[in-house]
C-alpha cells in the first residue's frame, strides 16, 4: 500500500493510459487480477494504495478456488479490452497455485462464449515473466510494476467506471 516516493514515480512514467492500448498485446497477472476484482465485485474490502492502484486484504497463497464473481471478473475485463481494440490478452497464472489449471480452461471457456482474443499461459515464475515481457502488463504487483517496461491499471479502470455509474447512491455492478 505504501511505497517510495521514487518508486511512485516510476510507476507513474511507465504507466498508459486506456486510449493507448488499442493493436498492443496485454498481459495480465492472473490471479491477481481476479481476486482484486472478484473481492470488488463482492463487496469485500479493497484499498487504493499510494500509487493509485487498488489491492486486496484476501489470503490466498499457493490455493485458489473459483468465487459466484469469477465469470463476472473475466467477462468484464473481456468486454474492456474488445471495446479497447486491444490486441491480443495473455492472461499469466502461477503454474504451482492449485487450481491454475482449472482456471485456465475457464478462461478459454469465457473467451470462446465472448469471442475475446486471448491465451492462457501457466508460469513457474509469473512475476519475472510479467516484468521481463515486451507487452504492456496489468498489475497492482509492487515488484512487476517496478519491473516492467510498461503497465495499464486494469482494476482501477474497472473499479473507478464502475463506481462512478451510481444510481440514487446505489454502486451499479455489471
Amino acid at each position: 500500500m505504501a511505497c517510495a516516493e521514487a518508486e511512485v514515480l516510476n510507476r507513474i512514467e511507465k504507466q498508459v493510459a486506456q486510449n493507448h492500448i488499442a493493436g498492443k498485446d496485454i498481459f495480465l497477472d492472473g490471479f491477481n487480477i481476479i481476486i482484486v476484482l472478484e473481492s470488488f465485485f463482492s463487496g469485500a474490502y479493497i484499498f487504493k494504495g499510494q500509487d493509485g492502484c487498488y489491492r486486496d486484504i484476501s489470503s490466498v497463497h499457493g490455493t485458489y478456488k473459483r468465487v459466484l464473481q469469477t465469470e463476472q471478473v473475466l467477462t468484464t475485463v473481456g468486454k474492456l479490452f474488445l471495446e479497447a481494440g486491444a490486441g491480443k490478452i495473455t492472461w499469466v497464472f502461477d503454474k504451482p497455485v492449485s487450481n491454475s489449471g482449472k482456471m485456465k480452461t475457464m478462461c478459454y471457456e469465457v473467451a470462446a462464449a465472448h469471442n475475446f482474443n486471448w491465451d492462457a499461459i501457466l508460469e513457474n515464475s509469473p512475476d519475472k515473466y510479467l516484468a521481463e515481457c515486451n507487452g504492456i502488463v496489468c498489475s497492482s504487483d509492487a515488484w512487476i510494476l517496478n519491473g516492467c517496461k510498461q503497465w495499464f491499471d486494469l482494476t482501477a479502470t474497472i473499479i473507478e467506471n464502475y463506481t462512478n455509474q451510481q444510481v440514487n447512491g446505489n454502486i451499479i455492478l455489471p
